[in-house]
């Protein structure tokens, strides 16, 4: 009888290659160096060269006013060039001295967003947390950059790093399996299907469109094609309606008035879902879709939106007719102001839809919309020192609206509520303009300068205004908020 045979189990070859004397002892210090950046929100990788970690460097971006802000952890799969993910201490088994790459993913516990890298291809014990994101600091001048750098705690009042407690938590995510991709999770607020559908509402290729801005000839009348794809023009046409039916009501019974925190998009830091096309740090050059369509910037329209996203502010009547007089389109079933409305019609058709359904110009024309209150100083304030936010979300948001590509209703329903109406000088500005109007106490810091109000009359901007002296406290207000003139 011959010696007996014993067959040896096939395993699976493991993706990282074996470990090397004492680098066991090596790996374990590194995990609890980790777990102290990690507390202290501090994102590291992995450096080759010094055998330990170095800080990460997060993708930078200078915006359209010249601030410089951090990438949206959203935001990183769309950068196409300089975009390096941080490295874990594991080397691969086929080349010994290629350390393994981490992927992005995102948990969401108790409504909080939680950003990590971890590697996707082996079991690690090594997770780097992405902290939130700091607002942006303006780099106008190297004096205002170092000014503005070592007073950074009063500029991110309202960031804050992670407790210990969730990082601790987020480090106990390493337990749970890890879903195969680069994405991973889903938010108890929203599915998957709704993040890839809000993402489909912009185009590849840095999120234009893929017709030119600029309308091109055309061979026949019935020659027509959308100014979007197929696909993002499926996308805005279907809204989420749930979000106006939470919002709307809020907004009509006064909540928001009572408590503009309360309202989804007060958060300056998180970008409510819907709002992420319109948002830098999630879609890199979503912007140039925005500035290239400004054409109606000029009109009392442009100006009262202008306004509204800056310190200035608009009375609270001129911002009930921006919203009384939105025009819905049937084809595209996107939002525009009339300007924006007449201008996406194209040969009779909707321009923004693949949809070969015929629309018409609305009964409503220009010169059928009441005059715009507006507010003017009486001695013009230096236009470098009034702050405007139409690179921010909701101000990029309003410009679509008030141009030919229109706005999806689930957006307009969320930026139409998000304002702050001061209890002080009787305005209402977005959340960024409300901010930007209060000083370091967060009381009305709209000074008392003798400023007129200006009814702009109607159309394109004819009408003259009417001074009338007072603080600013009263003055734009006051007749105007009951829908009169001054």
């Amino acid at each position: 009888m011959g010696p007996a045979r014993y067959l040896t189990p096939v395993s699976r070859p493991s993706p990282l290659a074996p470990l090397r004397l004492g680098e066991h002892k090596r790996l374990q210090e590194l995990r609890s160096a980790l777990d102290q950046y990690n507390a202290d929100g501090v994102p590291v990788t992995f450096d080759d060269v010094t055998g330990d970690w170095v800080q990460w460097q997060r993708p930078l971006r200078i915006l359209v006013h010249s601030a410089m802000t951090e990438v949206a952890a959203s935001g990183f799969q769309y950068i196409h060039e300089g975009y390096e993910p941080p490295l874990c201490p594991h080397r691969e088994h086929l080349l010994a001295e290629r350390y393994m790459i981490l992927h992005l993913k995102k948990r969401f516990r108790a409504n909080l967003r939680l950003d990590f890298f971890r590697a996707a291809s082996h079991h690690c014990t090594f997770t780097v947390v992405v902290p939130p994101l700091k607002e942006p600091l303006f780099t106008q001048t190297p004096e205002e950059v170092l000014e503005q750098m070592t007073d950074l705690d009063h500029l991110s009042a309202s960031y804050r790093s992670p407790s210990e407690a969730e990082v601790a938590e987020l480090l106990q995510l390493q337990q749970l399996p890890t879903p195969s991709g680069s994405q991973s999770g889903s938010s108890p607020l929203r599915s998957s299907t709704s993040d890839l559908f809000i993402n489909s509402r912009v185009s590849s290729a840095y999120y234009t469109p893929t017709k030119p801005p600029r309308p091109q000839p055309k061979k026949s009348l019935g020659q027509r094609s959308s100014f979007y794809d197929a696909r993002v023009a499926d996308a805005r046409a279907e809204p989420e309606f749930s979000i106006a039916g939470r919002v709307l009501p809020s907004h009509v019974f006064g909540l928001y008035q009572a408590n503009p925190l309360t309202h989804p998009a007060a958060d300056l830091l998180e970008t409510y879902h819907v709002l992420e096309p319109y948002n830098e740090r999630v879609f890199p050059g979503c912007l140039n879709r925005t500035n290239e369509n400004l054409n109606f910037l000029s009109t009392d329209i442009g100006q009262a939106i202008r306004e509204l996203n800056s310190m200035l502010g608009i009375p609270r009547s001129t911002l009930d007719v921006l919203a009384m007089y939105a025009t819905l389109c049937g084809a595209c079933n996107c939002v525009f102001s009339i300007d924006g409305y007449h201008a996406h019609i194209d040969n009779g058709k909707c321009g923004n839809s693949t949809s070969p359904i015929p629309v018409h110009s609305r009964h409503i024309a220009l010169d059928d919309v009441p005059e715009l209150i507006l507010r003017t100083f009486l001695q013009p304030p230096d236009e470098a020192s009034v702050v405007e936010f139409l690179d921010q979300p909701i101000g990029a948001a309003f410009l679509e609206w008030n141009s030919k590509l229109g706005i999806p209703q689930d957006v307009w329903a969320l930026i139409s509520t998000a304002f702050v109406h001061c209890d002080v000088c009787r305005l209402c500005r977005s959340f960024n303009g409300d901010k930007a109007h209060r000083g370091p106490d967060g009381c009305c810091n709209d000074g008392d300068e003798k400023i007129a109000v200006l009814a702009t009359g109607k159309g394109k901007g004819k009408g003259k205004g009417k001074e009338r002296e007072g603080d600013a406290g009263t003055a734009g207000t006051g007749d105007a908020d009951n829908g009169g003139s001054a």
